[in-house]
């Protein structure tokens, strides 16, 4: 599968999370270049309420749980920041 593509799938996985928004990923360069080791960079946009540190590990644990089986990539690091909050009822 290409970069690319596990990168959506990493995308959607962390986008249908519970108390998600939004989510955009961003593929690290891995030392050294492996084609089947991923680092990656997520950005939230999380709801308003639910303690933002939760939200997170539970991105990490879904992504790093479900995104190898889907994509045949080893996920060696997952990095979470949280770049917006926002409320539902705006």
């Amino acid at each position: 599968i290409s970069h690319v593509a596990a990168s959506r799938v990493i995308q959607h996985l962390a986008a249908t999370a519970p108390d998600v928004v939004f989510a955009s990923v961003q593929l690290l360069p891995h030392k050294p270049a492996h084609p089947r080791r991923l680092s990656v960079a997520i950005q939230l946009v999380v709801l308003f309420g639910p303690a933002v540190k939760p939200i997170a590990q539970r991105v990490r644990d879904r992504v790093g749980r479900r995104a190898p089986p889907l994509t045949g990539a080893e996920l060696t690091r997952i990095d979470i920041h949280i770049s917006d909050i926002t409320d539902p009822l705006l």
